[in-house]
Parts: structure tokens; C-alpha cells; sequence
């Protein structure tokens, strides 16, 4: 496992406990996602893939389909098989899934492609593992996502401090790539609004999603902590609430 696929697998396994009463955006994209699939799912397989703490798995599993699990994140796979979310448990990285060519009805995966160093290589994974007629019901975030963080950050330093997110029409690009016999793409911007900066900051933790890739060692100092609070709270709302935003692009694929 690379560097920073460990990073991510060790944050994400973290916030297993608590990840389901912080996930707030994936809530919402998971619903989103639902509405794609109108057709009933009893006794079709469903891989899960980035299932974290099973949520969707239940939501399979009520359909009366067989879901398999799979998660980079051993705790989050912990967490779920606990609570009886899901009918297998696989310790699987996305980009290369231990799953045989054609042998999955529906590919399910919400906010967890972002994640990936190759989205394509994911996407390509998805497509082999789908029988013919299988559907992938994705979501991901692309570029434009945490703008204001980003923003802010940059106010205060020139280090990296949120994740790098791939280009909305590169994604669309490597997803029509494939020869898919009907192809459905939505994207949207999603935004949450948290009463301070410690609030916003403390969501992503809990939820994982503090992973950045080039980050640099040591602590933020006091002053550019001030600059970056001070160039945050120029977005703040009325209330004086402050933004997190979240580019959402949507998928629905039938091979």
C-alpha cells in the first residue's frame, strides 16, 4: 500500500465510530444516487466499493440483494461487519478489485473515487467487474470542491492543506471512455454551513477527510493560523456562518 493510500485507510478507519452521525454531504449524495436506480435489486450482487461504515449496505441489503463490502479502510470494514451492514467484508482498493471479470450486478460507490490516485484505473475496474446489463450507480468530487478552504489557506501559506480534486471534464472524459451501452451524468454543488471555523475543520476529521497528500510536517503556526481564520470568515453568511462546498458529479452507467 503507497504512503498515502495508507494515510487515507488510517484516517478513514479512525472515524469509524463516529463517521455516520458526522456524515452529513455523503447523506446527501447517497440519496441522490438511490433515485438513479429505480429498479428493484432482490437477488442481485452489489459491490459497495469505498463502503465505509455500511450505510449502503443496508440499503441493499433491505432490497434483497447480496452485498459485498469493500473498503481500503480496515476499521471502517470492522465497523460495518459489527453491525451486520453487508454479507462479505473485503479489504480492496478500488483501482484494483479482487472481484472476477463480470460478476456483479450493480457497482455502488458514493464520495470514495476522489480518493483514488487514478480515477480512470477505478472506473475501469467498475466496468470489467459489471455483467453485461450491470449498472454503476457512482458519485465523486471534482475540482472546485472547498474552494473557500482552499482559499483561505492560501491566504496564510503556500503548503497544501486540503485534498487535491481531479477536473470535472477529466472525469467526464475517462467515464465516456468506456463503452457503455447508456451513460447518465449529473454534477452539482452541495454546501454546509457550520457556526465557526473549529466546527468545519472538526467535520472532516470525523468523517476521514482530512488527508492531504504533500503535507508538511509540524504545526500551524499562531499568525498564519489568524490569517487563514480571517480570510475564512470573509465568507461567512449573515449569520456568520461559514461555507463548505462540495463539487458532486453524479453517475449512472448500464453495460
Amino acid at each position: 500500500m503507497f504512503a498515502a493510500q495508507a494515510d487515507i485507510a488510517r484516517r478513514f478507519s479512525q472515524a469509524a465510530a463516529g463517521y455516520d452521525q458526522a456524515a452529513t454531504i455523503q447523506r446527501l449524495t447517497r440519496a441522490h444516487l438511490y433515485a438513479f436506480n429505480a429498479c428493484a435489486a432482490h437477488g442481485q450482487i452489489v459491490a459497495d466499493i469505498g463502503s465505509g461504515s455500511g450505510v449502503a449496505a443496508t440499503h441493499w441489503q433491505q432490497q434483497g440483494a447480496q452485498v459485498l463490502a469493500l473498503d481500503v479502510a480496515s476499521g471502517m470494514l470492522q465497523h460495518s461487519r459489527h453491525l451486520g451492514r453487508g454479507h462479505a467484508w473485503i479489504g480492496a482498493d478500488a483501482q484494483a478489485l479482487p472481484l472476477a471479470d463480470a460478476s456483479v450486478d450493480i457497482c455502488f460507490s458514493n464520495l470514495a473515487l476522489q480518493w483514488c490516485a487514478n480515477q480512470a484505473q477505478a472506473w475501469r475496474e467498475i466496468f470489467r467487474v459489471l455483467k453485461p446489463g450491470g449498472t454503476a450507480l457512482v458519485s465523486s468530487l471534482a475540482d472546485g470542491s472547498m474552494q473557500p478552504l482552499r482559499a483561505a489557506w492560501a491566504a496564510a501559506d503556500h503548503q497544501p492543506h486540503s485534498h487535491h480534486f481531479v477536473a470535472q471534464a477529466d472525469l467526464q472524459t475517462a467515464v465516456a471512455a468506456l463503452p457503455w451501452q447508456s451513460l447518465h451524468s449529473e454534477a452539482h454543488t452541495e454546501t454546509l454551513y457550520f457556526p465557526d471555523l473549529k466546527t468545519l475543520l472538526q467535520s472532516l476529521r470525523q468523517v476521514g477527510a482530512n488527508h492531504v497528500a504533500a503535507r508538511s510536517q509540524g504545526l500551524t503556526g499562531k499568525q498564519k493560523w489568524r490569517l487563514f481564520a480571517e480570510a475564512y470568515a470573509q465568507y461567512g453568511d449573515e449569520q456568520g456562518r461559514l461555507p463548505l462546498d462540495y463539487r458532486v458529479v453524479y453517475w449512472c452507467a448500464r453495460k
